[in-house]
């Protein structure tokens, strides 16, 4: 930790080298869930994923406008590396990356997929983010 490294980036159609300082990893921390007391048994979507939207004391904390908690990771999800805990921001495809507010839109957005197919997330976990594929989604 502490030290620089060249690292090349792609970008927009172009690559360009950057600097970066070498860091430790701060511990994980997955997002604060709200009270589940009281909730009634949660469906799981075509990915196998329990989701909710991120409280607006989840959106200060984090600094973000919106995203989806996961609650519960099942199905073709559960063979990923998505986590309890991780918040959902977009989903990225051939066409772009789309920006996920709610959970209808989410799910939504999961039936433009045929089954079996892979769906990528881009997903934010403890101050950093990720992508996240998942593969051989369901068909209902």
């Amino acid at each position: 930790p502490g030290s620089k490294a060249t690292m090349q980036v792609w970008h927009k159609g172009a690559s360009r080298d950057v600097t970066v300082v070498i860091a430790e990893l701060a511990e994980e921390k997955p997002a604060k869930q709200a009270s589940a007391a009281g909730k009634p048994e949660a469906n799981a979507n075509r990915l196998g994923l329990v989701l909710s939207e991120l409280t607006a004391e989840q959106k200060r904390e984090l600094k973000l406008a919106a995203g989806l908690v996961v609650d519960e990771v099942r199905g073709a999800a559960a063979r990923s590396d998505l986590r309890v805990g991780d918040v959902i921001l977009a989903v990225v495809n051939r066409a772009g990356t789309q920006e996920v507010k709610t959970v209808a839109q989410f799910n939504k957005l999961l039936t433009q997929y045929e089954a079996g197919s892979n769906v990528t997330l881009l997903v934010r976990r403890a101050d950093f983010q990720t992508f996240v594929t998942i593969r051989g989604i369901n068909g209902h």
